[in-house]
């Protein structure tokens, strides 16, 4: 009898592992929550490479993945802390199609204070890989890029803001 309750958890087990996704990459999950906070906000300057298929669904993951990490996106008009660049490329290599992605992070006096860069594989096969962009790779992309992204910022939280430049204090006073 004990052999035939071992045998069955052991099933369970297995019919319950069949059910998981198996593209999920636990090792691409952060190893801490990233909570940033509104100490730091941060504008999308832009987002290039992507064709406007998948620009809008990829904007929705990164201000869903944004929230979830407590990062402040504000409008570029509304004195960001940092701004963010993002570049994309689906392109096909060996071994199947990838969806690149590279993210700039310029602080206030527009000097890159960080880059995060990856990329994730694409199921399928076609001839214009961005076809094959999906809505978990997507995700994920957005995800992986604010956990690296999110990094840096949660570290510039206890850092003071730098003060304006002079061309800053002018471009502000000229807005009005």
């Amino acid at each position: 009898m004990p052999g035939r309750k071992l045998i069955i958890a052991v099933a369970l087990c297995a019919a319950l592992g069949a059910c998981q996704d198996s593209t999920l990459d636990l090792a691409s999950a952060p190893q801490r929550r990233i909570s940033v906070g509104p100490t730091v906000p941060v504008a999308v300057e832009s987002l290039q490479g992507m064709p406007e298929s998948v620009a809008p669904r990829f904007s929705a993951a990164l201000a869903s993945e944004a929230q979830a990490r407590d990062i402040a996106i504000v409008d570029a008009a509304g004195a960001p802390r940092y701004k963010l660049r993002g570049y994309f490329n689906a392109y096909t290599a060996e071994g199947g199609n990838r969806l690149a992605w590279v993210f700039d992070v310029f602080d206030s006096r527009l000097q890159r204070a960080r880059r995060a860069e990856g990329s994730e594989p694409l199921r399928g096969s076609a001839t214009d890989p961005w076809s094959l962009v999906d809505d978990t790779a997507i995700r994920r992309a957005a995800a992986r890029s604010l956990d690296e992204v999110g990094g840096y910022l949660a570290d510039q939280a206890s850092v003071p803001a730098p003060a304006a430049t002079p061309r800053q204090v002018v471009a502000s006073a000229s807005a009005r």
